[in-house]
C-alpha cells in the first residue's frame, strides 16, 4: 500500500506503486508472450515432426510399391522366359522329329528302290531262264520222234 496521508510523500508512493503494477503487468504480459512464442516453437517443431514422419511412411510405401512392382515385373519376366525356352524345346524336338522322320523316309525309299531293282533283276533273270527253257522246247519239239510225250513245264524257283 501506499500512504493514504494526502501528502506529497504520498503521491510518490501512488506513483512508484503505479510503476512497480505497470512493471509487473508488463513483465507477466512478457512471460505469456514468452510462453506463447515456446508453445508456437513446440507446435512448429512437433507439427514438423509429424510431417517428416509421414513423409517417411510415403517413403517407405512407395518403396514397397516399388518392390512388388519390381518383383512382378521380375516374376513375369521369368516366366516368359521358362514360356520362351519351352516354346524353344517344343521347336527344337519337332525339328529333331522332322528329321528323323525324313531320314526313316529315305532309307525307307532306298529299300525300296533296291527291293525294285532285285525285283527287276530276278524277273529279267527269269524270262532270260524261260526264254532258254523255251528255246530248248523248240529244239526238241523240231528234234524229237512223234511219240515222245512234252514234259509238263517245271516252276521257277524264286530266289
Amino acid at each position: 500500500g501506499g500512504d493514504r496521508t494526502g501528502g506529497a510523500g504520498g503521491v510518490r508512493d501512488d506513483e512508484t506503486d503505479v510503476a512497480r503494477r505497470e512493471e509487473a503487468e508488463a513483465e507477466v504480459e512478457r512471460r505469456r508472450e514468452a510462453r506463447a512464442v515456446e508453445q508456437a516453437e513446440r507446435v512448429r517443431v512437433l507439427r514438423e515432426q509429424e510431417e517428416a514422419r509421414v513423409a517417411k511412411l510415403e517413403l517407405r510405401r512407395e518403396k514397397e510399391r516399388l518392390l512388388r512392382e519390381a518383383s512382378a515385373e521380375e516374376a513375369a519376366a521369368e516366366e516368359a522366359a521358362r514360356a520362351l525356352r519351352a516354346r524353344a524345346d517344343g521347336l527344337r524336338l519337332r525339328e529333331e522329329q522332322r528329321a528323323r522322320d525324313a531320314a526313316a523316309r529315305e532309307e525307307a525309299a532306298r529299300a525300296a528302290a533296291a527291293r525294285k531293282s532285285e525285283d527287276e533283276e530276278a524277273n529279267a533273270l527269269r524270262e532270260r531262264a524261260e526264254a532258254a527253257l523255251a528255246k530248248t522246247r523248240m529244239e526238241d519239239v523240231r528234234g524229237a520222234a512223234p511219240e515222245v510225250e512234252e514234259e509238263p513245264e517245271p516252276e521257277p524257283e524264286p530266289e
